[in-house]
This record gives C-alpha cells, sequence and structure tokens, in this order.
C-alpha cells in the first residue's frame, strides 16, 4: 500500500499545480487524517492563509491548521518534492494535535516563530520538555505522512534551513529549541521512524505472501508507537486467517471478503481433525481478532472495513447476532459502489452458509454489478463447485504487482 501511495503522490504531484493551492493543501491534510485514522478528536480543518508570521499553526479555539501561502511557495521550490515538503509541515502541526500536547489547548502552536516563543514563555515550559514535543511532533509527521505516500525522511532539515531564511528568522529564538537544535530533532526523528517506515512495507508485503505471522508481528510493534485504524484493522484480518488456517481442509468453501485481505484460502487448510487443542487455539485467535477489530473502529466508528471484518469474525465465531448487526452497520454506512458491493457480498456469504442459494446467487450478482471481484469468484464456486480459472484481479482493489512482484 505505502509503494502505490507513493506511486499516486508523484503521479498527483505532477498535475496538482493546475489546481488551486487551497485544493493541493487540503488534498494533502486530508491524506495525512485519513492515515491517523483517529476519529476520537474532532477532525481538525485547514485554512490558507496570507499571513507572514508563523509559516504554519495550530489554533485550538477554531480546531484548525492555519498553512501561510509564504510557506506554501516555499514548498513550492521543492519541485517534485513539493507536495513531501507540504506534508511534513502539516503533519508536525497534526502531531502536536494527536499526541495531547497540553499547552495547546491555551495557546496556539506555530511550526516556526518569534511570537511562539513569546507564548511559550507565557506558558511556562521549559525548553527540554518543549524539544520532546517537537521530537514527537517530527516523528509523527514523518510516519504519517510515510504511509500517506509522501516522502519526508530527510526533508526536514533542508525545509527549517529554508524557513529560517525566507522568514528572516534568527538561530536562536527565547523559549525555544535553535535552529540547529531542531535539525537535530529532524534527523533523530528520520532515524526513529525509517525502521518503523520499513517495518510496515515490509508487514504489507508479508500480509499480501499470506505471511500472516510474520506480518502480525511487524503490525504489533507498530502499534506500540503509531497505532492507527488500519494496523489494528490489518492484525484483526492477520488473527482471522491465521485461526482459518486451523480448520480442516475444505470447512470453508468460499472466499470470506475480509478487507485487506489478498489471498484465497481455497485449496489450503489442515488435513487433520480439528482437536481440542485446535480448537483452542482457532478461538484464542479470533478472540484477538476480534478485540484488534473493536480497537479499530473505537478509533474510527466510520470505518467500514472495520465493521464488515466484524461481521465476518463474528461469523466465525457462530455469533449470529452480532454478525448481523456488524453487517447491518456497514449497510448503514455505505457511500460509495465498492462499499454497497462489500455489503451485498457479505450477505451472498452468508446466505450460501446458510444453504439459501438463490439469495446468495442474488446477492453476489448484485455486489459483480457495482464491481466486486471476490464476488464473482464465489459465484463460479456456487455454481461450478471450483474456480475453473485464475481470477484477472487478486482483490477488490486493482493491484497487479508491489515492487514488479507479481501478486497473482
Amino acid at each position: 500500500h505505502m509503494r502505490l501511495a507513493v506511486l499516486f503522490s508523484i503521479l498527483f504531484g505532477a498535475s496538482t499545480f493546475g489546481q488551486t493551492p487551497e485544493l493541493v493543501i487540503k488534498k494533502v491534510f486530508d491524506d495525512l487524517i485519513i492515515s491517523v485514522g483517529d476519529s476520537r478528536i474532532p477532525r481538525p480543518k485547514v485554512k490558507l492563509v496570507w499571513s507572514e508570521e508563523f509559516v504554519a499553526a495550530y489554533f485550538a479555539n477554531t480546531n484548525t491548521v492555519e498553512f501561510e501561502m509564504k510557506a506554501y511557495e516555499i514548498c513550492r521550490s521543492y519541485g517534485k518534492d513539493s507536495l513531501n515538503a507540504m506534508a511534513f509541515i502539516l503533519g508536525h502541526e497534526l502531531g502536536h494535535v494527536y499526541n495531547d500536547h497540553g499547552w495547546l489547548k491555551k495557546f496556539k502552536s506555530a511550526y516556526a516563530s518569534t511570537e511562539f516563543g513569546r507564548e511559550l514563555t507565557k506558558a511556562k515550559i521549559m525548553v527540554d520538555t518543549l524539544s520532546i514535543y517537537e521530537s514527537q511532533a517530527d516523528e509523527f509527521a514523518c510516519y504519517y505522512s510515510g504511509v500517506s505516500g509522501y516522502n519526508t525522511l530527510g526533508i526536514g532539515a533542508s525545509l527549517l534551513d529554508q524557513i529560517y531564511s525566507k522568514y528572516n528568522l534568527p538561530s536562536k529564538m527565547k523559549k525555544y529549541p535553535s535552529l540547529e537544535d531542531r535539525k537535530l530533532i529532524v534527523s533523530k526523528s528520520y532515524e526513529n521512524v525509517k525502521d518503523l517506515l520499513l517495518l510496515f512495507e515490509f508487514s504489507n508485503y508479508q500480509f499480501v505472501q499470506g505471511n500472516y505471522s510474520m506480518a502480525l508481528a511487524g503490525y504489533n510493534h507498530i502499534t506500540t508507537r503509531f497505532p492507527s485504524r488500519e494496523i489494528y484493522n490489518n492484525l484483526g484480518v492477520c488473527y482471522a486467517n491465521l485461526a482459518i488456517e486451523l480448520l480442516p481442509k475444505d470447512s470453508i468453501k468460499l472466499i470470506l471478503p475480509f478487507e485487506l485481505d489478498f489471498t484465497s484460502r481455497l485449496g489450503n487448510g489442515n488435513e487433520r481433525g480439528f482437536s481440542e487443542d485446535h480448537q483452542e487455539n482457532y478461538t484464542n485467535l479470533l478472540i484477538q481478532a476480534k478485540y484488534s477489530l473493536k480497537r479499530c473502529i473505537e478509533l474510527d466508528p466510520g470505518y467500514i472495513s472495520g465493521w464488515a471484518n466484524l461481521s465476518l469474525i463474528s461469523h466465525l465465531m457462530n455469533e449470529k447476532e452480532d454478525r448481523d448487526y456488524y453487517s447491518n452497520k456497514v449497510k448503514r454506512l455505505v457511500t460509495s459502489n465498492i462499499e454497497t458491493s462489500l455489503y451485498h457480498h457479505l450477505n451472498g456469504v452468508y446466505a450460501f452458509l446458510e444453504n439459501d442459494l438463490e439469495k446468495a446467487k442474488t446477492e453476489f450478482n448484485e455486489a459483480i454489478k457495482l464491481g466486486s471481484n471476490l464476488a464473482e469468484i464465489n459465484l463460479e464456486i456456487l455454481e461450478n463447485g471450483k474456480v475453473h480459472s485464475s481470477p484477472s484481479k487478486s482483490s477488490e482493489f486493482i493491484v497487479k504487482s508491489v515492487d514488479e512482484v507479481r501478486l497473482q
């Protein structure tokens, strides 16, 4: 996903500047907010302003990040890295917001300004404490920019030099780390996050290869630093697939449409009987899956993938009432054809498993009309008992390869 998002960022960057600066900033900001995926606090807004005082700042009273046009032009000067520069500054401000740095409730934050130093004096914050806050904000910017498809690693120090130069800021400001200290903070943040981003990419790769234990280890480690709805969703699906691998062969004849699950369980499965030990392991894995997915929707109650996956987990746990409740949540939240197709696909799977084959066929056909490739495969299984040819696409998403490795 990260590689694909980077590709999108490059393509987007090539055509973006035909749009208004407001739309460009909003696009980058929205990408970051989506990657954070935490709706427990009110979603911040972004606004492009014409002042030349603070580069970018978060105003708690209006819950708005303001981004100055002058800062926008500085980012523009980075050419192909323009969007990356914007993502770093915006990500830094969001880092203060989502890390709940307490002084924001009374004072605005600012990426850099002499006025900011005066406000910090009022707040009686020690420079060492502020350095920790800035470090957390920079790490937040590096990580969530990276998973949004923006390559901000290594850009921070150069960007600070440009900002201090263009804004005529002194290298040392009262109550604020010096320019050299800020650059050192950025450099350390880069090193701290670089390995996590590689782990994120590695875990995604292991996931699409079906190496769920490896992916699970990676995602679990990432949650200790940067929990997000997608990571918890992926954890839940990993646990679910590990549970399914314990089932007797051919016990699940359809492909369960777990969101982000690019692999088919067809032809796999345990050759042995389902022993008591297997039953206990199976149950424990599903409990872990449900816990992870509940954390996912706690972060974002509007996240359809999380509700759909909870419905499937509940089915595997023989909790029909919960299964239907979560499926109905999907129905209430859908806003696009692909989301509606997921709802019909779920209904088709459940109808098939309850031996209502006519309803299953109807639901699969509805999902197919709306673009579901997995429903097309499941319909073929329903009608023919097996898949006769390899599907043209390996998921609901139009993904053919990662790093020139064909997912098929």
